[in-house]
């Protein structure tokens, strides 16, 4: 499988729900026209049937409980005409915020996203001031 963890193994028993989604960023700079240096960074984000699974690539790695999980941020969003949801982030216990971007869900699974995260909310992320204008 080409999206897999690299850092975390999941363990016996566990599955992957919602994920994997693969985030890259790179960063370099110049001085003088003379590029001095770079980095890159992959982060991995899924949702088990046991915890919220953040990994990046510099050995960063951010695992939640679902049942620490206190509110589960989702949008409805169209893709090629079909509306589907999207976890956007989820915020634990001590109300830091983990943002997932976990897209192209079917909007049937609402129901099931609320059974994986038993003591949170579900919150609709809201729209722009101009969403009412399509922009």
């Amino acid at each position: 499988m080409a999206e897999s963890f690299a850092i975390v193994q999941l363990e016996p028993g566990e599955n992957i729900v919602f994920g994997i989604s693969l985030e890259t960023s790179s960063s370099s700079f110049q001085v003088q026209g003379v590029s001095l240096g770079g980095s890159s960074k992959e982060t991995r984000k899924a949702v088990t049937d046991r915890r919220v699974i953040v990994e990046a690539s510099t050995g960063d790695v951010t695992l939640i409980p679902n049942g620490d999980v206190k509110t589960v941020t989702i949008a409805r969003e169209k893709q090629m005409g079909v509306e589907v949801l999207r976890i956007v982030s989820v915020a634990d216990g001590a109300g830091k915020t983990h943002a997932l971007g976990l897209g192209g869900i079917d909007p049937g699974h609402e129901a099931r996203i609320q059974q994986l995260f038993p003591a949170a909310t579900l919150a609709t992320k809201k729209k722009g001031l101009l969403s009412f204008l399509g922009l």
